[in-house]
């Protein structure tokens, strides 16, 4: 993997930063390092709030926010290890505080934008919040695997991305030509 080439240089560069290996304990001290530069990084792009302006549509924040996510995933060699499964990086996971923390915040930013929307009467009242911010997620959570392993579907194709949120915002039902 890039992680393992990387670690054998001695180097590893986030962002506009290179550390030394010798700056840590070992491989896993550089990895959680970079795991929780990644995931800061990848939660501060895919924050709802930085997606909504004091007046705008919760629906709207949630297309950035998956947009976003997609930009970033498509940019972020850690992140494409991540989904990929690398061995080095998913050993790492499952016990993560980082992951689980993020994760968390995460969710409940997103809950807290959908019952705004709900309240605003923009979004649906009848559907669990924490539920529709797991769907959303799980979207992005879709769109980033198949961005990745694009063998059945094309998540780098902006309309099949539109057409998600479509489907995610208004369903499939015809719309009665009233409303």
């Amino acid at each position: 993997s890039a992680l393992l080439e990387a670690m054998q240089e001695k180097t590893v560069t986030v962002g506009r930063k290179t550390y030394k290996l010798s700056d840590f304990r070992g491989k896993e001290a550089v990895f959680e390092e970079l795991l929780e530069r990644t995931l800061s990084d990848w939660a501060r792009v895919g924050r709802i709030d930085e997606h909504l302006p004091a007046d705008g549509s919760i629906a709207n924040a949630i297309a950035g926010m998956v947009r976003a996510s997609l930009a970033y995933a498509r940019s972020n060699p850690l992140v494409r290890s991540l989904y990929q499964f690398d061995p080095l990086v998913v050993r790492f996971l499952g016990s993560s505080a980082a992951v689980r923390r993020h994760a968390d915040e995460g969710r409940a930013r997103l809950i807290d934008a959908i019952e705004r929307g709900v309240a605003r009467g923009e979004l649906r009242g009848d559907l669990e919040p924490g539920r529709v911010a797991d769907v959303a997620r799980m979207l992005i959570m879709a769109l980033i695997d198949h961005l990745l392993n694009p063998e059945w579907l094309d998540a780098t194709d902006d309309q099949f991305v539109a057409t998600c949120l479509e489907v995610l915002f208004h369903g499939v039902a015809a719309r009665d030509p009233g409303s």
